[in-house]
């Protein structure tokens, strides 16, 4: 490389800028991913729920189901 202070300055000039950008790039990933885990945190929030749902409705369902049963087989 030369010697030049002058080439010297620009060429820490030139590495402290990219560091910059590189550190600006990697924060702004580092907000987006966030963002994706927080919406996929919610939805997966919102398949749970429905899913929890569906499983007592089953489940209220199984109960009639054998109450209709037990009142068919009572009348044979």
């Amino acid at each position: 490389m030369t010697k030049d202070p002058l080439d010297k300055l620009i060429l820490w000039c030139l590495w402290g800028i990219a560091i910059i950008v590189c550190l600006i790039t990697v924060g702004i990933n580092v907000v987006q991913n966030d963002k994706t885990i927080d919406s996929l945190k919610h939805k997966t929030t919102v398949q749970q729920n429905k899913i929890d749902k569906q499983q007592r409705e089953i489940s209220r369902l199984e109960q009639t189901n054998k109450a209709l049963v037990n009142q068919a087989k009572g009348r044979y």
